[in-house]
């Protein structure tokens, strides 16, 4: 059975200490000036290690490098999962989320509430402005 869990991604970068700005080297590499609350949900996180792990780690790490907040919606693992004991092993805070039969998308409400008030910029009509975003996104790779 998988439960949602929100984890605040602690990454290498730190963020300026309650500001709105983001630094200036991140600013001057081409980055947006105002820092931004990216809520991310992916079905893959650590400690299990795949593609998509991967993928979603390197997005969290450069967004937050680039001073962003970023919050990690992800899957849990069965209590009996070695990949769930190498969590717990090292230390992965998390707050889970009630449990569904299928994958369904949480009330950004729910997020917020659960995320320690990480309250999204955006509301509900938007998501139709999101998938045309993310179909056009063409990363510069």
């Amino acid at each position: 059975m998988w439960l949602l869990l929100l984890q605040r991604s602690c990454l290498a970068a730190s963020a300026p200490p309650g500001g709105d700005v983001v630094p200036a080297a991140a600013a001057s590499a081409g980055g947006p000036a105002v820092r931004q609350r990216i809520a991310y949900v992916t079905n893959t996180w650590w400690p299990k290690v795949d593609g998509a792990a991967i993928t979603v780690m390197g997005h969290a790490r450069y967004f937050s490098e680039h001073g962003h907040d970023v919050l990690v919606v992800r899957p849990s693992y069965p209590d009996d999962s070695p990949v769930w004991e190498r969590a717990v092993e090292a230390g992965m805070a998390s707050d889970p989320v009630p449990p569904s039969p299928t994958l369904q998308f949480l009330s950004y409400r729910m997020v917020g509430n659960r995320g320690g008030g990480f309250e999204p910029e955006m509301d509900a009509s938007d998501l139709s402005r999101v998938e045309k975003g993310l179909t056009a996104w063409e990363p510069n790779i």
